[in-house]
């Protein structure tokens, strides 16, 4: 009989996959990412979130693994050649948040070009002095969006109707959607030079790792702001630092950092998993810090995807994903 791990349990409410997976198949959860640790041998199907780690070292644990169902569109977080390798079928949620996560993009490049959560900590110190709260229009402003999918297109209509000029940055630009919303493609050097506020909404992984680097961030404007919540390797966090340090940069939102999974704690694990903490934990741990002490920097725990209808979508794409695959026509494979 088939059998369902779901990891990461307490992210999303997963109600109605429990449902469909009691009629047909056994359902299990761990409240904890799915890692060489928590490796249930026993799944045949693991529903997963962006926080588990599939590599060769969890597949060797997991022999009867016939199906990963990612609970997201990213899939970066996949060993995708081990998968294939092996002929087991990888699915992702592929149309979930093109809306959800672009409201949260620009409710980060609103906080930041308005400074509020400078101006929410002057109201509660009760010391409120305007002077340094001058902000920024969104309209008249250049968007440069690094990624043109579903979402950065989406991230282009809400920035069109605030009245900004939109510059797209793609490998494989759709003329036609930039016809039809209004925004012009153009060179990653050409954008981030050009651009007032830089928005990340390229995939991650290898080939995209560390895209803003000190050299990338050296080209964009002193007074710029830089926005993510695609992937937290999309950014080299100590180049970023030194550019906010050196007040080359006049901002950062970031919803996804390199090391996200310490924000929540998880040092215990990686202690538990490897017997001591790695220097480049050490690392990231200073980085954060470091983030979260300046003022003109915005830091949620990829928190972009949170709303009560993206959950409902990302649960139901799992349903019919499984269905799909159980029926022998997979849905929305990953290659």
């Amino acid at each position: 009989m088939e059998r369902l791990v779901i990891y990461d349990a307490g992210h999303l409410d997963c109600s109605e996959l429990y449902q469909f997976g009691n009629k047909h198949f056994v359902v299990g959860e761990r409240s904890e990412p799915l890692s060489a640790r928590t490796a249930d041998p026993t799944a045949t199907m693991v529903a997963i979130f962006v926080s588990s780690r599939i590599d060769r070292a969890v597949l060797a644990r997991m022999p009867k693994l016939r199906l990963i169902i990612c609970l997201s569109t990213g899939t970066d977080h996949v060993d995708m050649p081990s998968c294939i390798a092996q002929g087991i079928t990888v699915c992702n949620v592929p149309a979930y948040g093109e809306q959800t996560v672009a409201e949260y993009t620009m409710a980060l490049m609103l906080a930041l070009s308005r400074r509020l959560t400078e101006a929410a900590a002057q109201v509660q110190t009760g010391k409120l002095d305007h002077a340094q709260l001058v902000g920024r229009d969104l309209a008249s402003q250049t968007l440069t969006i690094v990624g043109t999918g579903r979402i950065g297109r989406h991230v282009a209509r809400l920035a069109r109707a605030f009245g900004m000029t939109v510059l797209g940055v793609d490998p494989y630009p759709n003329e036609i959607a930039a016809t039809e919303i209004g925004y012009e493609y153009v060179g990653l050097h050409d954008g981030l030079a050009r651009g007032d506020i830089i928005s990340l909404h390229a995939p991650g992984g290898r080939d995209n790792q560390h895209l803003i680097n000190r050299q990338s961030l050296a080209l964009l404007k002193p007074t710029a702001l830089l926005i993510n919540t695609a992937r937290g390797d999309l950014i080299d966090t100590t180049a970023l630092l030194h550019a906010l340090h050196t007040r080359k940069l006049g901002g950062a939102a970031l919803d996804v950092v390199e090391g996200e999974a310490l924000l929540a704690g998880s040092v215990e694990t990686e202690v538990l998993a490897d017997g001591r903490v790695k220097q480049a934990i050490l690392r990231e741990i200073a980085e954060h810090d470091a983030l979260l002490k300046l003022p003109n920097v915005i830091m949620t725990g990829h928190n972009a995807y949170n709303t009560v209808e993206a959950q409902g979508r990302i649960v139901a794409g799992g349903v019919e994903n499984i269905k799909a695959f159980l029926a022998g026509q997979p849905l929305n494979t990953v290659r």
